[in-house]
């Protein structure tokens, strides 16, 4: 059970075009997905709400990518 995901753990991924990430994950480092240009989904499944209360790091998000939370409403996703 991964609990966190560290600084640049995946930076410069470039063919990295999705990424599922569970529920149990609490932190994300800095710069994880730095120079992921092809990195366009970040699926988490859990809710909204524990995406928001989940511990992120300076930039750790590429500019282009959507996260989508696939546990809000029974399994229904929303982009966020």
């Amino acid at each position: 059970s991964v609990t966190s995901i560290g600084d640049s753990a995946f930076s410069w991924c470039g063919s990295l075009t999705n990424i599922v990430i569970h529920d149990s994950v609490t932190s994300i480092g800095r710069l994880a997905f730095y120079g992921c240009s092809s990195l366009k989904t970040i699926e988490y499944t859990g809710t909204e709400e524990q995406w928001e209360k989940v511990d992120k790091g300076e930039d750790w998000k590429p500019e282009n990518a959507k996260v989508i939370c696939t546990g809000t409403f029974y399994g229904n996703s929303k982009s966020i």
